[in-house]
């Protein structure tokens, strides 16, 4: 089983994937989509899911997301500014 990322701009990091047991049990598996916005320090907020596949595993795609480390911000006529995300985090047995 494995969970992927597709982080085109994202900052580079390891994270340590969790397949929920019961997800992993009943063989559910599928892609959730996860909103969230970076602020102008950098830092993740505001984590929601947009697109869920089974509450365990968006609990898990919303624990990954929030632990991402700092980003760098969105830049608009030279000022920091906060810009929202969306990515999916696709979970496959």
């Amino acid at each position: 089983h494995s969970i992927r990322l597709n982080l085109t701009y994202a900052p580079q990091f390891r994270f340590d994937p969790k397949y929920p047991c019961d997800a992993y049990r009943s063989h559910i598996q599928g892609r959730v989509v996860c909103s969230f916005i970076v602020n102008t320090d950098g830092s993740v907020c505001n984590v929601s899911v947009i697109k869920g596949v089974h509450p365990s595993l968006d609990r898990e795609a919303m624990r990954i997301v929030k632990n991402m480390p700092a980003w760098k911000p969105g830049r608009l006529g030279g000022e920091d500014v906060p810009v929202r995300c969306i990515i999916p985090i696709a979970f496959r047995l």
